[in-house]
């Protein structure tokens, strides 16, 4: 093991490229399963090293990367792997684990949770520039969480399978961690949550990405249920390509009181309900200034309101969105309420300020003119200058301070747009209304050297 160790406020040790494994070292038996590399409290982790830097700024830990690796076993045999390849529990903020690679976790009984990463007891570590990939469990095959407050940014979830659900991460009783800037591919499930599953807590999310995340029952990209007294919160996240038989894109469930602001859902599939999204057992989401596109299912390719058990229907809320899929846009099973305001809905929507206008996206099909590949979701999100969801959005909504998916602010041209996209002003636009036209050049032609 090349390590280098510095000490400034706080422990730190920085860690030098190639893989590590847990039975390795400190008189450890090799081949033990139970063997973790456990967080410290007021010890920073920090992977990425040659081990020729001075300063922490010096280190390149996407180039140089740093592994843990859970294979202590027989090559190819998941059976011989880690149960869990770090484990975060009973920790707090001062525990750091930063620019590693955590793979080849495989939680199974008699430890079936978290793989990759296990976190329980209160535990509320800081996670950042880290890759989870290529782990298993029954729950949560990247990271497990229970009772846990942690953060995660600029994370990575990847290839990573649960049996029951959640095959990037599974969270569980009053986990409330933060997620900012992490992306969710590839990961699956093959019952519930492909990217995310989340029960009885309220994790917050910011500028996430889901896409080509799967599940056998519900959410392909994610899935959450909230049991009424908690609100999870998602502002500036993406799902794409993500597939289940109810809810491609994601899944809210047993009373989920979820939070969308500026989310797009574009090119998710459904194998029965709900393309981009099935809300379920009295689930009362409030969704503004989201975007679904693209999205496709036999019923409600866009939405579906969807409970197994009759009488439980839920209260859905939307505003300032976009509904632009092909087929049956929106799917009402169980009685639900729907209720649709400023918003532009493909065969349209009764409601305050709706509209059905096709929303003229830059590119649906993206840069390679395919449709559902990567790249759609680019062009699903931005409008073009003369798009009628410009300035179409609710007038009376307070949106100081707020920005839109990019980043920009809202609101560009005195009134709110719908979708997660807000065009912002652009040169020689002097009307403004969101192109530049033979009206701007004559206002530029009449004020030719006035000064004004």
């Amino acid at each position: 093991m090349r390590c280098t160790s510095r000490r400034q406020a706080g422990d730190q040790i920085w860690v030098a490229e190639g893989t590590y494994k847990p039975d390795q070292g400190g008189g450890k038996t090799p081949g033990d399963r139970t063997a973790t590399f456990q967080l410290v409290n007021g010890v920073a982790l920090y992977g990425g090293f040659v081990g020729t830097e001075s300063s922490l700024d010096e280190r390149d830990w996407q180039t140089n990367e740093t592994i843990l690796s859970g294979d202590i076993g027989t090559v190819g045999n998941n059976s011989d792997n880690s149960f869990h390849v770090v484990t975060g529990s009973g920790t707090d903020a001062t525990a750091v684990l930063d620019g590693f690679t955590i793979t080849a976790g495989n939680a199974e009984l008699p430890s079936p949770d978290g793989g990759g990463m296990y976190c329980g007891n209160f535990s509320g570590p800081t996670i950042e520039n880290c890759t989870f990939k290529g782990n298993s469990a029954n729950r949560g095959g990247g990271l497990f969480c229970n009772w846990s407050y942690f953060t995660l940014t600029n994370c990575t979830f990847s290839g990573n399978s649960a049996n029951l659900n959640g095959g990037g991460i599974y969270c569980l009783h009053l986990s409330n961690p933060t997620l900012i800037n992490c992306t969710f591919s590839g990961n699956s499930a093959n019952s519930s949550g492909g990217g995310m599953f989340s029960h009885s807590s309220a994790p917050i999310l910011e500028n996430c990405n889901f896409s080509g995340n799967s599940s056998g029952e519900s959410g392909g990209g994610m899935s959450m249920g909230t049991h009424y007294i908690f609100t999870p919160r998602l502002t500036n996240c993406t799902f794409s390509g993500n597939s289940s038989d109810k809810g491609g894109g994601a899944c809210f469930y047993d009373g989920s009181t979820a939070r969308l602001t500026n989310c797009t859902f574009s090119g998710n599939t459904a194998n029965l309900n709900g393309g981009g999204l099935v809300c379920g057992w009295e689930t009362s989401p409030v969704l503004d200034r989201c975007t679904f596109a693209g999205n496709s299912a036999p019923n409600g390719s866009a939405l579906a309101c969807d409970t197994s058990t009759p009488g439980h229907p839920s209260t859905v809320s939307l505003a300032n969105c976009i509904l632009w899929d092909d087929g049956n846009q929106i799917w009402n099973n169980d009685s639900s309420t729907i209720t649709i305001n400023y918003s532009d809905v493909q065969g349209g929507w009764a409601g305050t300020g709706n509209i059905d206008e096709d929303p003229l996206f830059i590119d649906p099909n993206g840069l390679d003119g395919i449709p559902g590949t990567a790249d759609d979701e680019e062009g699903y999100v931005h409008l073009r200058g003369y798009s009628p969801c410009i300035n179409a959005g609710d007038p009376g909504g307070d949106y100081s301070g707020q920005v839109d998916i990019d980043n920009q602010p809202r609101v560009a041209y005195g009134r709110v747009d719908m979708g997660a996209d807000e065009v912002f002003p652009i040169a020689g636009d002097f009307e403004p209304d969101g192109d530049v036209d033979f009206v701007d050049f004559g206002i530029f032609a009449n004020n030719w050297l006035l000064g004004v």
